[in-house]
């Protein structure tokens, strides 16, 4: 059968079924390997911050860490590498003078939760005085006492503190209200 003007011929339809056949092969393939590369990523990072004790790691959609929970916390000079962690918690855990130290000076930490039995003493509660970014503090359940709360006053831009559960009295969350009027205080 000839082929007249302006007709495509069988042989024209099959190299451009070809060549698109190609192109979606190759889209998909760079799908693919983005998300190994992101997924290869993630992992890493939680490696890494599960060396350094952390039990939970949460993820924003940029595969950056922005939350960690740790049970037995150790070395954590590293955790200054991931400044999208705004969250650390450290529910249960027993914390070194040195661990709480190295809390202070991480200064992308929005809230710190320290609840559930965390062994921190009201010495490392002054530690994290100088800490300008800790808007949150939980203490929910911790040996945090009276003691203490003059350093929670100090710690700057602290928004919200919960002191339920601790032995803190009625009389050292008004002391704290008092040097704090705008803290939100949970006793």
């Amino acid at each position: 059968m000839p082929i007249h003007q302006g007709q495509k011929g069988p042989m024209q339809f099959r190299i451009r079924s070809i060549m698109t056949l190609i192109a979606v092969l190759a889209i998909i393939s760079a799908i693919i390997e983005a998300k190994t590369r992101e997924f290869r990523k993630r992992r890493h990072t939680e490696s890494h911050l599960y060396s350094m004790g952390a039990t939970h790691v949460g993820f924003n959609p940029a595969s950056e860490p922005t939350w960690v929970s740790f049970a037995f916390p150790s070395d954590l000079e590293e955790i200054s590498l991931y400044q999208s962690i705004e969250q650390v918690d450290f529910a249960g855990a027993s914390l070194s003078d040195e661990a709480i130290e190295g809390i202070s000076r991480l200064n992308h930490i929005s809230c710190l939760h320290m609840t559930q039995g965390c062994k921190v003493t009201d010495t490392q509660i002054a530690l994290l005085a100088d800490n300008a970014c800790i808007e949150v503090l939980r203490l929910t359940n911790s040996s945090v006492s009276d003691n203490a709360i003059p350093a929670i006053a100090s710690i700057k831009c602290l928004k919200s503190v919960d002191l339920s559960g601790t032995p803190v009295t009625k009389a050292g969350a008004a002391k704290l209200k008092n040097l704090c009027p705008n803290l939100v205080i949970k006793y």
